[in-house]
């Protein structure tokens, strides 16, 4: 008995300690995208750095489909997508899900390129796709709706609803062997 009493406060200091702890930082921000217009329809995820700089998340990755076309990778930051020279990506995001003018760039499975970006000098400011097809030297570029949302991480709440489960157990599991060592 002195061994479970001792057993279920060592559980119960571990489990303070680990709440009091500061979390582990996430490596980078998990955010879900989509992309609309005209004959475009285009979403899926892409991750960033966790920590800002100039008010902006850095994209490292991206995922997803343009009209049903598999997105195969994200341009490099400071270089443009085929047949847009002069107008390099820079694959930054603002914490609420805005794009910059330049925007991102992604490459698609079938050769093709999309570089959505947000025109904040047009009036009204709205989103553009600069679409381009290498291999015929097709170059578009129409209005579009851009949305991108962070999705979120699991709460410090359910954490600690779990953390208490973590305890609640033992508990439980001591209480009634106390009443079977009294029955006896």
């Amino acid at each position: 008995m002195l061994l479970d009493t001792w057993t279920g406060r060592l559980r119960a200091v571990a489990v303070a300690a680990a709440l009091a702890l500061p979390g582990v930082a996430q490596a980078d921000l998990l955010w879900n995208w989509n992309m609309a217009g005209d004959g475009i329809a285009a979403s899926g995820s892409f991750t960033t750095t966790d920590s800002l700089s100039g008010g902006y998340y850095t994209l490292t990755s991206i995922t997803g489909t343009r009209n049903g076309i598999a997105i195969t990778g994200l341009e490099l930051a400071g270089t443009a997508i085929p047949l847009n020279d002069g107008y390099p990506v820079d694959n930054l995001i603002d914490v609420n899900g805005n794009l910059t003018g330049n925007g991102i760039g992604f490459a698609l499975a079938d050769g093709t390129y999309s570089n959505p970006y947000y025109a904040n000098w047009d009036s009204p400011p709205d989103y553009f796709e600069v679409f381009t097809v290498p291999d015929t030297s097709t170059f578009a570029e129409v209005g579009v709706t851009f949305a991108a949302t962070q999705v979120p991480e699991p709460s410090t709440s359910a954490i600690f609803g779990l953390a208490l489960i973590a305890l609640a157990v033992p508990v439980a599991r001591a209480g009634r062997k106390a009443k079977a060592r009294q029955i006896a």
